[in-house]
């Protein structure tokens, strides 16, 4: 029984190699289901090929059957599985990969230290020119944003010195507009993000989200002011959730 259980998974070996899988980003489209079966294997020898080709296949679903192996027995599993991901840039996995950088096994937090190195985004947040019409709300922008992009851990929050290769993001308050519906006031504030890439601060993305807040009545200019806060606060999580969706899929 054993010498058929060995000859079988050395056969299903040899027809996971024939698998005609290529290189490719996420297609939507699912990888054959002998990969998947293939994960619970026995062997190691197995299961290192269907992590390999599942790397490879681009099924979106992949990723999801992965993570379990990252706490498999066998440490040369779990750095595979870091190195999967890595070459498949699911940044989205970083949170996962990270206690492995304390593994007990040398090889897997190398692994996991490399991967950490591919996966994780640096990222400078400033706010635009201090002189700027709005200025005095740039700055609860920049909080706000920073704190919703700190909850992803692939977003590596940090200064960049010149030269140093990684990616700033500069948000403004663009306006702040004033308008009536009947006896109640509505203060709308356009606010936007823009993406660039360092050293050669090229730009690479940028998106703009219109958030408002209103009361019953006339406006005050501390009420306008305590308004356009509320504006802002109720945007930022957007924007960062926007922001951090880009630094997702950049390759």
């Amino acid at each position: 029984m054993k010498l058929w259980c060995r000859a079988a998974w050395c056969a299903l070996v040899l027809e996971l190699c024939a698998l005609p899988v290529a290189a490719a980003p996420p297609t939507g489209k699912p990888a054959p289901a002998k990969l998947y079966t293939a994960l619970k294997a026995p062997s190691t020898k197995v299961r290192l090929k269907a992590v390999e080709l599942l790397a490879r296949s681009g099924d979106p679903a992949a990723p999801a059957a992965l993570v379990p192996l990252l706490a498999d027995k066998d440490p040369v599993m779990r750095a595979s599985v870091c190195d999967a991901f890595a070459q498949m840039r699911m940044r989205s996995m970083v949170g996962s990969i990270q206690p492995l950088l304390t593994d007990d096994n040398e090889l897997v937090v190398k692994r996991a230290t490399n991967a950490m190195a591919l996966l994780m985004v640096p990222v400078a947040v400033r706010p635009l020119d201090d002189k700027a019409e709005h200025a005095q709300l740039n700055p609860l922008l920049k909080t706000m944003t920073t704190e919703g992009l700190a909850k992803h851990p692939f977003v590596e929050l940090k200064t960049l010195p010149p030269g140093t290769p990684g990616y700033t993001v500069m948000l403004v308050v663009q306006s702040v507009n004033v308008r009536t519906e009947g006896n109640t006031s509505i203060v709308e504030v356009v606010n936007s993000a823009t993406v660039a890439e360092l050293p050669a601060n090229a730009l690479r993305f940028s998106t703009r989200i219109t958030a408002g807040a209103a009361v019953d009545g006339p406006l005050t200019p501390a009420l306008e002011k305590e308004l356009a806060e509320d504006a802002v606060r109720s945007a930022a999580p957007a924007l960062a959730d926007e922001l951090s969706a880009w630094f997702a899929a950049v390759q």
